[in-house]
């Protein structure tokens, strides 16, 4: 999803390389939708209630969402590969959620045409952002994480969407329409490998591919909303695919405990 094209938005807001150490990650979700709640917004505070909607202003919330939620992503990428090196794949499940239900708020912005909504999308996004961050610490001090290696793989993941940006003439991914189609596709794809390697290690998904299938099916749905500029059809479609998202991750959680159970007796009987 990161190599859409990307541009600097109106305003002038800059992106300029630089390491990033173990702090400025930790501290990315609450630094990032801070900025989400001041630089737009700051329009729209000082603006009268019946002209909150106005399509310009809307139009400026989108992209500065679109901008911070690109930058987030790429620090959550890079923290997720760390994680997933040092755990041997065991540690990022629940940074992988909290990643998908930040993409998933920040992907519904563009059909969104309400001060209001875009507020609620931005809350959401804090919300994730800061879990997010408290899951990193939770796991590097499981697994013995070092600052500094972590730091390299979110300025790897991060100079990559960098370089996007400074090379870019178009406009950003997540501020199009059908970024919405994009994340859903992308994590349908996800639940496959998902399933896929739980297979490969002898166990039995087939209640969580029913799910799975399940959250599929809601792609039409989905589409039409999207390309109509529905918004109200797209939250109802959401809403489906978020209660049957919780169905699959306790599967997959349950089966994980499986396998490391199953993983714990086999090295006790060696």
């Amino acid at each position: 999803m990161r190599n859409q094209t990307n541009r600097t938005p109106p305003g002038k807001i800059a992106w300029q390389r630089g390491p990033v150490n173990f702090r400025t990650i930790l501290c990315l979700g609450v630094f990032l939708t801070l900025a989400l709640l001041i630089a737009a917004p700051l329009a729209a505070a000082s603006t009268p209630a019946n002209a909150r909607d106005d399509p310009q202003l809307i139009s400026g919330l989108k992209i500065h969402v679109a901008y911070y939620g690109e930058l987030q992503q790429a620090q959550m990428d890079g923290t997720i590969r760390y994680i997933n090196t040092i755990s041997n794949g065991t540690g990022i499940s629940a940074l992988q959620n909290y990643e998908e239900d930040y993409m998933v708020a920040a992907s519904s912005v563009p059909s969104m045409n309400s001060a209001d909504d875009i507020t609620a999308a931005r809350d959401t996004m804090q919300t994730k952002s800061r879990k997010f961050s408290a899951e990193t610490q939770v796991q590097m001090m499981k697994y013995g994480g070092k600052p500094a290696d972590l730091g390299k793989w979110v300025n790897a993941s991060v100079s990559q969407t960098e370089d996007s940006i400074l090379r870019s003439n178009g406009t950003y991914w997540l501020a199009q329409n059908t970024s919405r189609l994009v994340v859903f596709n992308y994590y349908s794809v996800g639940r496959s490998a998902i399933l896929q390697n739980l297979e490969q290690q002898g166990m039995n998904v087939t209640d969580a591919r029913q799910v799975s299938e399940t959250i599929d099916a809601q792609r039409p749905a989905l589409k039409d909303a999207v390309l109509n500029d529905r918004f109200d059809a797209l939250k109802e479609t959401n809403s489906a695919i978020d209660e049957q998202n919780r169905k699959f991750r306790d599967l997959v959680t349950g089966y994980q405990d499986q396998v490391l159970l199953r993983s714990a007796i086999a090295a006790q009987a060696a």
